[in-house]
């Protein structure tokens, strides 16, 4: 479904608010900010000769929709574990302002061991291309579980730890708030930086390249796991918003992650949704703000 269709379903129906089309023009400057962290990220991988490929929603938005999903905004990615520091060494030499990256190994106070792409001034809390890292399991199912444990409990000691308590954040939840206090309480004696040294062990134990199953390395690991079939092999693919790369077997990937991709959600909760991120977009509005490490 394109942008256009979706936008004149939306206006047709009895559940768009009198401003959804005010809602919707403020959401497409958003996304074309996010394409555009998109194109810069893709630009330093070709370059740099660094596998990625559009992950969960991005990679469904591509494939159904012809670009990003039209009731939303992020971008998601996918890069192996292993190339986590080459990564990170082609984008401290070859990211050009006003683009930037946002890892713990440049950031220590960064909320969570998966990396993000901004764009000036805006911070990555809020707009961002995430960069998740495609981790290998043991092929034993006991020891995979295991396994999973320890790279998730590594995970969230680090989000903890740097997630402030008392900081005032419109975006995160009572109950969310609540998880972080529980959190702060059970991982009061663990190091931070052991966390993080145990994490990028854990990370790039099995090779993700030749591992039958895939998990999604940062605190979600384990909850559900991927073919390493269906993401091995790459090409590219293109889209209303450019040319990115993509697994060769998407259809797959996509069956996996979503059962019948094809379909979409209800109209109600398509606007709902859009209502909700015009919200968000607001906040960046008034603030302009940018939350960047130090070193920026």
């Amino acid at each position: 479904m394109t942008k256009e269709e979706f936008l004149q379903e939306a206006l047709r129906s009895p559940f768009a608010p009198p401003d959804f089309k005010e809602m919707f023009a403020l959401q497409e400057k958003y996304q074309g900010i996010a394409v555009s962290i998109l194109k810069a990220f893709d630009r330093v991988c070709r370059q740099n000769k660094i596998d990625y490929q559009l992950a969960f929603g991005s990679l469904l938005g591509v494939i159904r929709d012809g670009g990003i999903i039209p009731w939303d905004y992020d971008i998601d990615v996918f890069v192996h574990a292993r190339d986590r520091q080459a990564l990170i060494e082609a984008l401290e030499l070859y990211l050009e302002p006003p683009f930037y990256y946002d890892v713990l190994e440049n950031n220590p106070r960064r909320q969570g061991v998966i990396m993000r792409l901004g764009k000036m001034p805006f911070s990555t809390f809020h707009l961002h291309v995430d960069v998740f890292f495609l981790a290998g399991t043991p092929d034993d199912e006991r020891e995979s579980k295991k396994f999973c444990k320890r790279l998730r409990r590594a995970s969230a000691v680090i989000s903890v730890k740097n997630t402030p308590l008392f900081e005032i954040n419109p975006f995160v939840s009572p109950r969310g708030w609540l998880e972080i206090a529980v959190g702060k309480i059970l991982f009061l004696f663990k190091n931070k930086n052991k966390a993080f040294e145990l994490y990028l062990k854990s990370a790039e134990a099995y090779d993700s390249r030749t591992s039958k199953r895939l998990i999604n390395a940062n605190s979600y690991g384990g909850t559900y796991y991927l073919t390493s079939l269906y993401y091995q092999k790459l090409t590219e693919y293109k889209s209303d918003i450019g040319s990115f790369m993509i697994p060769l077997r998407y259809k797959e990937a996509l069956t996996e992650l979503f059962g019948d991709y094809t379909g979409v959600p209800d109209l109600k909760s398509r606007i709902r949704e859009t209502a909700e991120h015009y919200r968000e977009f607001l906040e960046l509005e008034k603030a302009r703000v940018s939350e960047i490490s130090e070193k920026l």
